[in-house]
């Protein structure tokens, strides 16, 4: 187990909700805005894990690192959405090698400028550390950076905006967000990754970027499915907007 200079306790305080509990994993819908764990760059304990520590407290003996008990998988403080934590070591270690392998399924809606000419696509472009920011990713249409793989679905057509399904097979740092900004359709509510001088009228306080649905395997060998849907501040979004006009 790692040994960070200081570990996470449990905070009561941060609530979310709870969508499946069971003695080997907890599904959770967690909210924007919420950090999933402490760390050097983060060290105020009102994460997903300090939630769930004042919930299961022998969580903290699950995983390999104190500061990320039974973390499995991550979502960016900005998004939303479904995800499972290990609740057993057990579970943990297949959990882990299911996500090594890229056995589950992970889907997510996005809401995007532009519209497409596809119903579908994916996009290949492998990701690195940005050369100018290193807190940035950068998408690179050559081999330098680690393989990346996200596959979408146009799910509804607007005026200026396009809805999409979107599922990743890798699972690196920001794929997504970098992924749709490579081939021009950035998200909705970006900021870290926008072109410059590129201005949207649609200013929801957070990217358009909700984790939908996750998939995996449990120890008996059986596949388990959870959904989630947007939330109500995303959903106001696209309540507004005008459908797009079609032609013959």
């Amino acid at each position: 187990m790692i040994i960070s200079s200081f570990v996470a306790t449990p905070n009561p305080a941060i609530t979310f909700p709870i969508i499946a509990d069971t003695a080997e994993y907890v599904i959770i819908n967690k909210p924007a805005g919420v950090v999933v764990h402490q760390s050097e760059h983060h060290p105020v304990a009102d994460t997903v894990v300090n939630s769930l520590l004042a919930r299961y407290p022998a969580l903290v003996n699950v995983g390999d690192d104190l500061l990320r008990p039974g973390i499995v998988q991550r979502l960016d403080q900005a998004v939303s959405g479904v995800m499972v934590v290990a609740k057993t070591q057990a579970m943990f270690v297949y959990l882990k090698q299911q996500f090594q392998l890229h056995t589950v399924t992970k889907h997510y809606q996005a809401l995007v400028h532009g519209r497409f000419s596809r119903p579908a696509g994916e996009i290949h472009f492998s990701l690195a550390r940005s050369k100018q920011k290193y807190t940035k990713m950068a998408a690179r249409p050559d081999t330098s950076g680690k393989p990346a793989l996200t596959s979408y679905t146009v799910l509804k057509q607007y005026q200026h905006y396009t809805l999409l399904d979107v599922e990743i097979v890798t699972g690196r740092t920001h794929q997504i967000r970098v992924h749709l900004n490579a081939i021009g359709h950035p998200l909705i509510g970006e900021m870290v990754y926008l072109p410059k001088h590129f201005k949207s009228r649609l200013q929801p306080g957070r990217i358009f970027l909700h984790a939908s649905q996750l998939a995996f395997t449990t120890l008996t060998g059986e596949l388990v499915s959870f959904t989630t849907p947007l939330p109500s501040e995303l959903q106001r979004i696209l309540d507004q907007l005008a459908p797009a006009v079609l032609t013959a």
